[in-house]
């Protein structure tokens, strides 16, 4: 278990590879930098 907190625990290489870009849009999760580039670039 990791003694870190959440939001430090969010930012090492273990949480990253266990919850890849992949496996958060297949559970739904929208990606914050494709709202942003579709804002910003009106796409």
């Amino acid at each position: 278990m990791l003694t870190q907190g959440p939001c430090r625990s969010s930012k090492t290489k273990e949480i990253n590879i266990a919850l890849g870009n992949d496996y958060l849009a297949s559970q739904g999760l929208v990606s914050l930098r494709d709202i942003w580039i579709g804002i910003h670039y009106g796409r």
